[in-house]
């Protein structure tokens, strides 16, 4: 897929097209950097969670950093699916890179609950 395929297929995904959902993960993982440049471009939470989601169903080890700085994104659905990719991934840089993210935040929180609920999931 080109570069300007991915930007086709991302346009329709954030307008809710679940075949574009599903050509794209089922792309090359190449894409990946093509998909989080895209998500770095979106100004609309429900955007950037479409494009977490299809992030996250490679299941790559390398975008553990990228999930893990999604989880401070203010939009609630965005930082969910960085959870779930989190889980979904599993591992030990998982299970680190959400302890170290429950450290900054608050307890009493949605977002400390799904945390801990995360931490209490994630397959070593």
């Amino acid at each position: 897929m080109t570069p300007s395929d991915i930007h086709q297929l991302v346009e329709s995904l954030c307008c809710g097209d679940e075949s574009a959902f599903h050509t794209l993960i089922e792309g090359d993982k190449a894409i990946i950097p093509l998909l989080i440049q895209q998500f770095t471009r979106r100004t609309q939470g429900v955007d950037r969670a479409r494009i977490i989601e299809v992030i996250w169903q490679f299941r790559d080890e390398a975008t553990i950093p990228f999930l893990a700085s999604a989880l401070r994104d203010p939009y609630a659905d965005v930082w969910k699916n960085a959870l779930d990719g989190l889980v979904a991934i599993g591992g030990i840089e998982s299970q680190d890179a959400l302890s170290d993210f429950r450290a900054e935040i608050s307890t009493g929180t949605e977002r400390a609950e799904w945390t801990d609920e995360a931490l209490g999931q994630v397959q070593l």
